[in-house]
């Protein structure tokens, strides 16, 4: 996934937001579309720490030090 597709789909997120705070949904909506934005939004943050660990090899040191440190 590249960094304009992460882009795009948080903008996606944050307008449809927006959207439903101008049309006031009720209650009961806006606490079940919370709870989706807050699941899509926790996978979404999951998949760009995958990447961030795949293309950042210094951060490999503090997963898994034993690879680098011989005791």
């Amino acid at each position: 996934m590249t960094r304009a597709q992460i882009r795009e789909r948080i903008r996606l997120v944050l307008s449809f937001m927006l959207w439903c705070l101008k049309k006031k949904v009720k209650f009961l909506q806006r606490v079940l579309i919370h709870v989706l934005i807050g699941i899509v939004g926790g996978w979404l943050i999951s998949l760009f720490i995958a990447y961030l660990f795949n293309n950042i090899t210094l951060l490999h040191f503090f997963v898994a030090p034993t690879k680098y440190i011989k005791i």
